[in-house]
């Protein structure tokens, strides 16, 4: 690998002191522009980016966007654009003893980076940029010596953001007052070579065009872990979820699913033998491999629970404890599996799957429905207690699906008992597992943090 000045890809402690003095009075775009020291520096970097990833999200922040540079007169290789809640979540990441032990990866990796910050406006949600296959993002610095005179966007209406300057540049040969990221067709970018103040009076800009990738670096996607694959939401959910932009941790897959999901554009991390979650070593195995394999954990999906039918006159203790672990006790460990590292990292999403027969009482099987209620209120009150984390804990509660295993326990697949059992169901038809993890999917993407501790139904109406 080629040699670099150390400077012309760390920040100096001088420009770290700086940054320190402007006032910390919101989020930072922390933008770095990247050249790889070859195929050995992009490896180099991706190493620096495995724990760099792990040391931002424990202090809330996350990456907005990461592209691979398309523009052919380019120098950069790479743009990556990390959000944090406040300058001191950068600043403090100066200290943490992990992070700095990789930083010679970084030094290795690089030949050349532009570090430097820009001003988010406050938010409840980290922003993400994100493209379809026929649209390229347009990076463009601008320096403008007459503030009264910055440069103004030649096409407005595709400017997704448009940043002021919000610190002093950590590693750059000059000053910038503006980032502005627009989105355009592919067809449409124009690549232009970084203009000088005297070619383009009365400022200066820099323009490079680059598409969202994962390729070399680390902390760029989202990740989530879903529990069974092979039945019920889990499949439709992993697809849904991989079309959202998500890696994924899953559990027992069916056939031909982890390949389906990787042709979508997900890494897929499989685990097998977890499908039991009233032992406890299953979601924690799950849990470990998310954060082992990716370093980080955004977003859960545990489907809990077995069903007991019959009456209560005939029901042993024995029943009420078997129902207990694997109807409250599943719940419990996923509480304490996934919850704590989403709390370390300051944000996450879990989704608990029980029953709409925990909102209704089921007179064919009342020991499964008082279960499912202790449930639901279990997850719920879990949930008020961790509001303030950034975590979100909601429980989705799910009868009369048109899938296998119901049909085989109701015997639907009859079209006498089918159609009698559709009586049943208000909408007058069953559910499809599409539906639900289409549902479930809003409440697990990133874009929805505004509720918790909820129960929704997902029942055709049936437990109104």
């Amino acid at each position: 690998m080629t040699p670099n000045p150390t400077s012309a890809v760390n920040p100096s402690q001088d420009s770290i002191d700086l940054l320190a003095t402007w006032p910390d009075d919101g989020p930072i775009a922390m933008l770095n522009l990247l050249a790889f020291n070859g195929d050995d520096g992009r490896a180099a970097y991706g190493r620096y980016g495995a724990v760099a990833s792990k040391t931002v999200a424990a202090r809330g922040g996350s990456a907005i966007f990461i592209g691979a540079v398309t523009d052919p007169t380019s120098n950069w290789d790479s743009v990556v654009l990390v959000y944090y809640p406040r300058r001191a979540a950068y600043l403090d990441m100066q200290r943490d003893q992990a992070y700095l032990d990789v930083i010679p990866e970084r030094t290795a990796g690089l030949r050349a980076r532009l570090l430097y910050p820009f001003a988010l406006p406050e938010a409840d949600v980290a922003p993400t940029l994100t493209a379809a296959d026929t649209e390229v993002f347009e990076i463009e610095l601008v320096h403008s010596p007459n503030p009264a005179h910055v440069l103004e966007p030649t096409t407005p209406d595709h400017v997704v953001l448009d940043l002021p300057a919000g610190g002093p540049g950590l590693v750059t040969d000059q000053p910038w007052d503006h980032l502005r990221v627009a989105l355009y067709p592919v067809s449409r970018v124009s690549y232009c070579q970084p203009t000088s103040h005297d070619q383009h009076e009365p400022g200066r800009q820099h323009r490079l065009a680059a598409r969202h990738t994962t390729s070399g670096l680390v902390m760029s996607r989202r990740v989530a872990l879903i529990t069974d694959t092979n039945m019920h939401l889990g499949p439709d959910l992993a697809r849904e979820l991989a079309v959202r932009g998500h890696d994924l941790v899953i559990g027992e897959p069916a056939a031909g699913l982890t390949t389906e999901l990787e042709g979508l554009g997900s890494a897929v991390e499989v685990v097998d033998g977890v499908a039991n979650l009233s032992d406890p070593t299953s979601i924690q195995t799950l849990t470990k491999r998310a954060l082992d394999r990716f370093g980080r954990l955004d977003a859960a999906c545990v489907r809990t629970g077995t069903i007991l039918s019959g009456s209560v006159f005939d029901a042993s203790v024995q029943d009420i404890h078997d129902q207990v672990k694997d109807n409250l006790e599943s719940v419990l460990h996923t509480i304490q599996a996934v919850i704590p590292p989403m709390i370390g990292a300051g944000a996450g999403q879990v989704v608990i799957v029980t029953s709409a027969a925990g909102n209704k009482p089921a007179l064919a099987a009342p020991i499964y429905s008082a279960t499912r209620a202790a449930a639901n209120m279990l997850i719920r009150s879990t949930a008020l207690s961790i509001a303030d984390t950034g975590v979100t804990l909601n429980a989705v509660g799910t009868n009369f699906l048109d899938y296998p295993n119901f049909r085989a326990a109701t015997g639907a697949d009859d079209p006498d008992i089918r159609a009698a059992i559709e009586k049943q169901v208000p909408m007058g038809r069953l559910g499809s597992p599409a539906e639900v993890a289409h549902f479930c999917a809003s409440l697990l993407d990133g874009n929805s943090r505004f509720q918790t501790g909820q129960f929704f139904s997902l029942a055709g109406g049936w437990d109104n």
